[in-house]
């Protein structure tokens, strides 16, 4: 029952940090996105916000679908 607990504690952990780190490089490639003109530097941290964004959203994407799968599996059903 605790490694139960511990293991739920755990994936809401991992998805609040894949939440929160996908959401504020989510909004900072949106502000960049709508200045008029980018410096060198700005360009670069735009080109890696939106990367990251992308990325963090595809990881919560994966993470939450492998989280479902394992869940169906532990109910009895089969794929």
């Amino acid at each position: 029952m605790m490694r139960q607990h511990k293991s739920t504690t755990l994936s809401k952990l991992i998805v609040t940090t894949l939440l929160v780190l996908t959401l504020s490089t989510g909004s900072k490639a949106v502000q960049l996105a709508n200045e008029p003109t980018l410096s060198e530097q700005q360009d670069r941290i735009f080109s890696l916000v939106l990367v990251a964004s992308s990325l963090g959203g595809k990881a919560l994407i994966t993470w939450l679908n492998h989280r479902q799968n394992k869940s169906d599996k532990a109910n009895g059903e089969d794929e």
